[in-house]
């Protein structure tokens, strides 16, 4: 499925922030409607989803369990995940393509820029392999 080159979203938040995960799923939807964005909620639905979808961008709460368990799933690259921190004091973790930073309350622009670089790495990855988060 990753031929098409359609970019795969998942948003995922604990049930205490299923509005904020619908919220940011439109202004994504808004800003970039060509690709495919699904919003979900819970650690359980999100390791689901992973299962299911074959996802390139993770925008969630929670860490990237594969990256804590130092294991990749065969054929699931996710090429970016951002851990989201819901508190505007604590930083949010970014990792797109192994590359990794860290920003404190970032804006709907930096997630957008987040967005932009991994669709450009989708669309780039026929002729190489990207590195995953």
């Amino acid at each position: 499925m990753r031929g098409t080159n359609i970019m795969r979203i998942l948003i995922a938040f604990e049930d205490d922030y299923c509005a904020y995960a619908d919220a940011l799923a439109k202004a994504i939807r808004a800003a970039r409607p060509h690709l495919d964005v699904v919003a979900t909620v819970g650690l359980e639905a999100l390791q689901t989803q992973l299962t299911r979808l074959d996802t390139h961008l993770v925008i969630s709460s929670l860490p990237n369990p594969a990256a804590e368990q130092g294991d990749e799933e065969e054929g699931k690259l996710i090429l970016a995940w951002v851990e989201l921190s819901v508190d505007p004091r604590l930083p949010s973790q970014f990792c797109v393509d192994s590359r990794r930073w860290e920003s404190l309350n970032p804006s709907l622009e930096v997630l957008l820029d987040v967005v932009d670089e991994t669709e450009l790495l989708v669309l780039s990855s026929s002729s190489k392999r990207s590195e995953a988060c």
